[in-house]
């Protein structure tokens, strides 16, 4: 698994260059997207998905589109953009992933690929969920769980994954309240997401 486990870090330090690279430039509309976010608007909603599913590879704020999602959209339609644009996270991340799948094997041993494939079938999907509120990992765990997982399998615990964390953020925003900075976000999200993924997994997942 050593090699399988290079591939991992290497993805995560490629996001991190390119997470840096976006800092250093400086660009205002990636970093510091909320004046463009004045009104309430199909438009606004729809550069708010892109921004969020280009999270994947550049460091848009999620956390703060989520609240200002809430704050422009309401609760519910505010958490159902930021849901669709995390999902298009995932799915570009799934994307990069399937695309390197071929590299990958190319550079492991069909062992270390064989045990890599059945490790990310186990605990891909509650591992997408885990490291959904944790950046990079969070688009690290999207990219590897593409090499093995299907499409479907990674949008469903993205889904799963996604849910809390959008309505927490976004009733953050609706209410005007501070939730965002707290620590009890991320543990109540967490604990959210397990419980909709167990539900999930148990009673629709075929």
């Amino acid at each position: 698994m050593k090699r399988f486990l290079a591939v991992i870090g290497l993805i995560m330090t490629l996001l991190l260059v390119l997470f840096a690279a976006a800092e250093y430039s400086q660009i205002s509309f990636v970093t510091a997207p909320t004046p463009w976010f004045e009104k309430n608007s199909p438009a606004t909603a729809l550069l708010a998905i892109l921004l969020l599913s280009a999270d994947i590879v550049i460091p848009v704020p999620s956390s703060v589109m989520m609240t200002v999602n809430g704050a422009l959209f309401g609760i519910w339609l505010g958490a159902l953009v930021s849901l669709l644009g995390g999902l298009g996270a995932a799915l570009i991340g799934f994307s990069l992933g399937r695309w390197m799948t071929p590299l990958v094997q190319g550079w492991v041993s069909q062992q270390e690929w064989e045990q890599a494939r059945r490790l990310l079938a186990t605990w891909g999907g509650i591992g997408i969920i885990v490291t959904r509120p944790i950046p990079i990992l969070a688009e690290t765990m999207s990219i590897a769980a593409g090499t093995s997982l299907s499409c479907k399998e990674v949008l469903w615990a993205s889904f799963w994954g996604l849910l809390p964390i959008a309505l927490l953020y976004s009733i953050s925003g609706a209410t005007a309240t501070d939730l965002k900075t707290s620590f009890a976000s991320f543990f109540i999200s967490l604990t959210m997401a397990s419980v909709f993924w167990w539900i999930g997994k148990k009673y629709f997942k075929k």
